[in-house]
C-alpha cells in the first residue's frame, strides 16, 4: 500500500482490495507549571481535543500572592483564572507565587504599645 499525506488529506493509491483504515489524532496539550506556594487547577499536562476551551484556577496559599503569570512565554497581568479559548495548538501556563510581606499592627493603650508581627504580640513601653 502506498500513501501520501497532503495538508489535511490522506491519499492512498494502488488499492486492490477492501481496506480498513483507522485514524487517530494525538491530543493537544497544555502544560501547567507552578513555582512557590499555591496551586493551579487543573495542573501538570492536560490533554484536550482541538477546538475546546480550558479554564485554570490559580490560588495562592495563605500568606502568598500571584507574583507572575506567564502564558506561552509571555507575561500577562496576574489573575485568579485564565481561559484558553478554541484551542488548536499546544500551550503553557506558568504561575509564580511569592510570600507577602508581614503586616505589623501597633496598638497603644495605657502607655504601653502592643505590636503584632505575624502571629506574635509583644508589649513595649
Amino acid at each position: 500500500m502506498c500513501c501520501t499525506f497532503y495538508r489535511n488529506w490522506y491519499i492512498e493509491s494502488q488499492i486492490q482490495e477492501a481496506q480498513d483504515i483507522q485514524i487517530s489524532f494525538l491530543p493537544i496539550v497544555i502544560q501547567a507549571n507552578v513555582q512557590g506556594k499555591g496551586t493551579i487547577s487543573p495542573s501538570d499536562t492536560i490533554p484536550l481535543e482541538k477546538g475546546k476551551n480550558q479554564t485554570f484556577s490559580i490560588i495562592p496559599d495563605m500568606g502568598y500572592f500571584i507574583d507572575q503569570l506567564v502564558i506561552d512565554g509571555e507575561a500577562v497581568s496576574p489573575q485568579d483564572t485564565f481561559t484558553f479559548w478554541d484551542i488548536h495548538t499546544a500551550h503553557t501556563i506558568d504561575v509564580t507565587f511569592e510570600a507577602q510581606d508581614p503586616i505589623t499592627l501597633t496598638v497603644t493603650m495605657g502607655g504601653l504599645q502592643y505590636k503584632n508581627s505575624g502571629n506574635r504580640w509583644g508589649a513595649f513601653k
